[in-house]
């Protein structure tokens, strides 16, 4: 087997993200990416040219219980796409986290488990007049990671009165006077 480029490659997508606040403790952070990509070529007579139309998605979910806690939930979704020389299956994941702030919010312990319902897979198929192949492939994806911040100086500017007869400029800098 060996690897060839094409003879050329067009794609075309849309992306839509946003952020929603219901309450002050929840938070949505829905996003969405479609895409159509078209490929043409041939490679000692066999024809590379595709056209598929894929897409992303994810789901960003925070809790916040209190001021010092939050708990993430990441659902992810890729669906299957066809290339000029394989195709790839779905792959979809769930990544959960939790952070926990202390010393008025100066050190952060976090937890974080990647993958938990251990999903996460990549399946290659190609079929072709020379061969046929499946690749299955699973990496360790379920990884658990713990975190500690230490938040050496968190600048904050300070709120400065306004005086008499000072322009209210809104706070841009200006130059030169």
């Amino acid at each position: 087997m060996t690897y060839i480029n094409g003879n050329r490659q067009y794609k075309y997508g849309a992306e839509i993200d946003a952020t929603i606040k219901l309450p002050k403790w929840l938070s949505f952070n829905p996003n969405f990416n479609l895409f159509y990509t078209n490929s043409t070529g041939t490679y000692n007579e066999i024809d590379l040219a595709t056209n598929s139309i894929s897409w992303t998605g994810n789901l960003k979910t925070l809790f916040k219980p209190d001021t010092k806690t939050e708990l993430q939930i990441l659902l992810n979704y890729t669906s299957p796409n066809v290339l000029p020389q394989f195709k790839i299956n779905e792959i979809y994941f769930v990544d959960v986290g939790v952070k926990r702030s202390f010393l008025d919010n100066k050190i952060a312990v976090s937890f974080t488990v990647s993958d938990i319902f251990n999903t996460k897979k990549w399946i290659i198929q190609s079929e072709n007049s020379i061969y046929k192949l499946e690749n299955n492939s699973k990496n360790e994806t379920r990884i658990f990671w713990i975190g500690l911040t230490y938040t050496i100086n968190s600048y904050k500017p300070t709120k400065t009165q306004k005086t008499e007869g000072t322009d209210n400029d809104g706070g841009i800098i200006k130059l030169g006077q």
